[in-house]
């Protein structure tokens, strides 16, 4: 391993531990800066553990305490706000929401975007290999679980289903954490599921299969999520922001370049076998986020009520 800085980085495998009580409190006995980071186990949050074991951060003087949360990623913003992490990991329409709602944020760069590729993105929606369900509208007056609700994956799963019939009002929605999705089709409390990887790949290697791939279905260029901080954090710590900002950017193209890299990481903070690692589909990490994609979301947010107006995207965004 090269230069790791982060504390306890046996701890990261620990799926659901949270870290709590961590702002940034300066130098460390390293020397490094210590940085608070929330992320959720799933392959978005890849390139920080990355960056991470490739020592971009400690490059920059820095020294990641990454804690890992197993609920939906809109938990990781309040904390935020309230300076228990310095930085976190949450979808956009959850960012988006809470802007519009008042949180003073700083978005930072995407956290995981769709692949592009229709065949194989990191994201869909699943039904049981026997199930009767064999396009989207016949989950007409079913049942379908997500990992939360008025989020990115609610609103695209909606929005997908419309596009083709119309029939989104008429199921019930459940939440589903991404751990649970498949006993939860197995017992029948759901008829479809929707997972991202590396839970994806093991649900099919179980005999589930593919009904959609959301993400590349609402739109190819989506960003799904991003990483972020708040203002506070950002205006009492320009420098400490700029210094992350640049190794992130590092680890994001090394990402990109090293897809081997990014699937041997995530058995260090997921509980993956190799067999999911190596065949999962990888998100598209880059830095710039789509603000027509976003705005996008954003607008069918909106008619769906899940979000009260389309954020200010000059501001909103980097």
């Amino acid at each position: 391993m090269k230069k790791s800085t982060v504390a306890a980085f046996a701890a990261l495998s620990i799926v659901g531990t949270a870290l709590t009580g961590c702002g940034s409190e300066g130098a460390g006995a390293s020397g490094l800066t210590d940085i608070s980071v929330g992320v959720l186990p799933s392959l978005e949050s890849a390139p920080l553990f990355v960056g991470v074991d490739e020592g971009f951060f400690a490059d920059e003087g820095l020294s990641l305490r990454i804690g890992s949360l197993a609920s939906g990623s809109a938990a990781l913003i309040q904390p935020t706000v309230e300076g228990n992490y310095d930085v976190a990991v949450s979808d956009m329409l959850s960012l988006m929401r809470a802007s519009v709602s008042g949180s003073e944020l700083e978005l930072i760069a995407p956290a995981g975007s769709s692949s592009g590729d229709a065949e194989a993105d990191f994201g869909a929606l699943i039904v049981s290999g026997d199930s009767d369900v064999q396009s989207l509208n016949d989950l007409e007056g079913g049942f379908v679980g997500s990992n939360s609700l008025l989020d990115t994956n609610d609103t695209v799963l909606r929005a997908t289903m419309d596009a083709v019939g119309g029939i989104s009002w008429t199921v019930q929605w459940r939440e589903v954490a991404f751990q649970d999705a498949e006993k939860a089709l197995d017992d029948g409390t759901v008829d479809a599921a929707f997972l991202v990887e590396p839970y994806l790949t093991r649900a099919l290697n179980n005999g589930k299969r593919v009904l959609s791939y959301s993400y590349y279905d609402f739109d190819p260029n989506l960003d799904v999520g991003a990483y972020f901080t708040s203002a506070d954090f950002a205006a009492e710590n320009p420098d400490v922001l700029e210094r992350f900002t640049k190794a992130l950017t590092k680890s994001i193209e090394f990402s990109n370049e090293n897809p081997t890299k990014v699937r041997a990481i995530v058995t260090t903070y997921t509980q993956t076998q190799w067999n999911e690692r190596i065949t999962a589909a990888l998100p598209t990490y880059r830095t710039d986020f789509n603000a027509e994609a976003a705005t996008k979301l954003a607008t069918i947010a909106v008619k769906y009520l899940s979000l009260k107006h389309i954020p200010e995207f000059e501001t909103f965004l980097p």
